[in-house]
């Protein structure tokens, strides 16, 4: 009643063999799955060239290459829907070609015990046509207005407080 109420409807396949859900297509008969798009949708990447921090840029074909990587079920299924994604790549600058690899996708790890320390990260806007190295300046203010006799010291150090990136 509640999705009624709101135009929704629900279905539900009884002994369907295959399943889209989010991007990964799953097919239960072979217990296989693979990347799934809608039909007129058409992936498109951030041109390589554009007013992007380098690490955002570089990592995009890795990224796409990891996440076909870890929805395919085999090297047959990635290269059967890898085209699309490929030639999103290739017209938005990008050279690397993507590859399947079952050992790409590995289980996260745990992480080791470590003391959090306090630290606030500043994100200046990025912009490619600043040259100033902003990271490396930027913690020669904090110096000059809280040295170690000033009572906000303890809080505002070089320690505490420090870039996201630098150029």
């Amino acid at each position: 009643k509640l999705f009624r109420d709101e135009g929704l409807k629900i279905s539900v396949d009884i002994m369907a063999s295959t399943v889209n859900f989010l991007d990964v297509t799953f097919n239960l008969s072979e217990k296989s799955f693979k990347p799934y798009r809608k039909p007129n949708d058409t992936p498109m990447y951030i041109n390589r060239l554009s007013n992007q921090p380098p690490s955002i840029t570089n990592n995009i074909p890795k990224v796409v290459e990891k996440r076909l990587n870890s929805i395919s079920s085999s090297a047959e299924k990635f290269n059967d829907t890898v085209r699309p994604y490929q030639q999103a790549l290739n017209e938005s600058g990008y050279k690397e070609n993507l590859t399947y690899d079952q050992n790409n996708y590995s289980a996260p790890k745990k992480p080791s015990r470590k003391r959090r320390r306090n630290i606030t990260r500043r994100n200046p806007p990025h912009n490619n046509t600043v040259s100033t190295d902003t990271g490396r300046r930027f913690p020669a203010p904090i110096s000059k207005h809280f040295p170690k006799e000033h009572k906000l010291h303890k809080i505002i150090n070089r320690n505490t407080i420090k870039p996201s990136h630098s150029r």
